[in-house]
């Protein structure tokens, strides 16, 4: 072989072990930075103590009962108002219960207070809260990582909320706003269900959860994409 075309072939090969190694380089830090973002943006995630929703209208039973799961409320990042702590009648009309986003070792669950005799599981929904965040992250240093155009570029953070359906909209027809897709389910329903999801629609259809006879319905899927 011509030593010429030897060296040659060295050193293309070298350089293709150089470009080689950077680029792994290169996504080894991109998925440092996205790791790094993820943590920073659970641990900036705001989480109220239950003692912090007290008032007149919240019972002192449902306060202890939280603090006795050691829950924190988390709060969606934009909205301003403490939040993801409900009442409703969500067993049956006229029996009024509570319902709280409780978060405990990263995790958040719907964890339910009855108000009566009437009951289903009084946890559901738990989810890792990293699976609530959305990006654009912004990382330790301030800085955007992967940002967004559009409406929704600064609705970032964690988005998860929980809030009160009235059964009438349960109870429209099918493609009329109802996540019901059952007649006979959508004939039995006669109080309020618990609506789950991120604030925002971006890659997401919010889940309807439903106590019936003991059991709860669940209607809509989490997309996980």
């Amino acid at each position: 072989m011509n030593i010429n075309i030897y060296y040659r072939l060295l050193l293309w090969m070298g350089l293709c072990s150089v470009l080689a190694f950077c680029r792994i380089t290169m996504a080894d830090e991109q998925d440092d930075n996205w790791s790094k973002a993820m943590t920073n943006t659970i641990n900036k995630t705001k989480r109220l103590e239950p003692s912090s929703f007290v008032s007149e209208s919240i019972p002192d039973n449902v306060i202890n009962e939280l603090k006795k799961h050691g829950c924190k409320i988390p709060q969606a990042a934009h909205i301003p108002e403490p939040h993801n702590l409900i009442s409703g009648e969500f067993a049956k009309k006229g029996q009024k219960d509570w319902a709280a986003l409780c978060s405990r070792n990263l995790h958040s669950s719907i964890l339910l207070i009855w108000g009566g005799t009437s009951t289903c599981p009084s946890e559901i929904a738990s989810i890792p809260d990293k699976e609530s965040i959305r990006f654009p992250y912004v990382n330790e240093t301030g800085t955007s990582i992967d940002p967004e155009e559009g409406e929704n570029h600064k609705l970032q953070g964690y988005l998860r909320r929980i809030t009160k359906v009235p059964d009438e909209l349960l109870t429209r027809p099918i493609g009329n706003g109802s996540p019901v897709d059952d007649d006979t389910n959508r004939k039995m329903i006669d109080h309020e269900a618990i609506e789950d999801g991120m604030t925002i629609d971006a890659n997401y259809t919010h889940e309807f959860y439903y106590c019936m006879l003991g059991k709860w319905r669940k209607w809509g899927d989490r997309n996980s994409d």
